[in-house]
């Protein structure tokens, strides 16, 4: 099956806006669009086929994360029937190389932007790591009328613009609850807008918003990622997103949210799975509690009831009562 972002209305509802495990074809040979054959794991499936990445499409982006076939070509779209998208590629882990627009571009941990305003192909790294995003290529002209001068541009992995989109897409891709359908035209759009940003785009109010939710999306990545480590606090996460710790108090209030709530809560979630872990059971769950920073074993239980309707002891009682 091949998707294109022509194609997304049809495929998020049948999909139900959830990221997809796919397989990506090796032996692809031409693509349209979306530069990648993508069909649900599970389906049947032959040698060279292979489970390697995750898939989710939305009502005007294509986001992709994982493998990619070591090679690949795509042809010249921008008729009525294929309207002309752009591609973003950025190779977290191995190398690549891109023939398009009579350029050539080497080497990886960078963001490079294609289209299928010309053909082109591509070689990847038969165990390299690549996030793609494929986003309708009319709107972003209408702001950024300058493009083609920057396709086939290396984007540093270190520019904000593309750290922000990176992380926005990775979680998006890594939640397994997907993203409900009345908000997913929104997300679409905040990934285009990043799009434009990195595109030289002229500055509008959805640039704002698209920024903004990156950043808020980073910020419940770096809690999700280390609530639980030691000397964790706002400015470790202001220091991720390279602003004061004020600015992250901030965004998380516009969002009606509390940085501390918001830390407690992965906190719970994560001593409860540990005291469903048997090996965790040399620690008492006070241990646990005060292991992923709950200074008050009292004030942990309220909040454990509160939120799970059970006391921490109630989940090794009932996983050794099944045992």
């Amino acid at each position: 099956m091949s998707a294109s972002a022509g194609d997304l209305d049809t495929i998020g509802a049948r999909a139900g806006m959830r990221p997809r495990r796919v397989w990506v074809d090796k032996g692809m040979q031409t693509i349209r669009g979306a530069p990648w054959r993508v069909r649900p794991q599970g389906a049947a499936t032959s040698p060279p086929s292979r489970p390697s990445a995750l898939f989710l499409a939305l009502p005007g982006a294509a986001l992709l994360l994982g493998r990619r076939p070591p090679s690949f070509r795509w042809r010249k779209d921008g008729g009525d029937a294929h309207p002309a998208e752009l591609v973003l590629s950025v190779a977290i882990r191995g190398g690549r190389r891109v023939e398009h627009l009579g350029r050539v571009v080497e080497g990886g941990g960078t963001g490079l932007f294609m289209s299928t305003f010309e053909a082109g192909r591509g070689f990847c790294d038969d165990d390299g790591q690549y996030l793609g995003v494929v986003i309708p290529a009319a709107p972003v002209l209408e702001r950024a009328p300058d493009v083609a001068d920057r396709l086939m541009r290396p984007i540093a992995a270190e520019s904000p613009a593309l750290r922000l989109l990176t992380r926005y897409v990775s979680g998006l891709l890594a939640s397994p609850d997907g993203i409900a359908a009345e908000a997913a035209p929104l997300v679409a759009r905040h990934v285009a807008d990043l799009c434009a940003l990195m595109l030289g785009g002229e500055r509008h109010p959805g640039e704002t918003e698209a920024v903004r939710a990156a950043e808020l999306a980073a910020v419940r990545e770096a809690i999700a990622a280390g609530a639980a480590t030691p000397g964790f606090g706002v400015a470790t996460v202001a220091e991720q997103l390279a602003a004061p710790s004020r600015y992250v108090h901030d965004l998380l209030d516009a969002a009606g949210l509390t940085f501390d709530r918001l830390v407690a809560m992965r906190r719970l979630e994560i001593v409860r799975a540990r005291l469903a872990d048997p090996q965790f059971d040399r620690l008492g769950a006070a241990d646990l509690a005060s292991a992923c920073g709950f200074a008050d074993f009292a004030q942990f239980s309220r909040l454990f009831f509160a939120r799970f309707g059970e006391p921490p002891e109630a989940i090794r009682a009932r996983r050794r009562a099944r045992s």
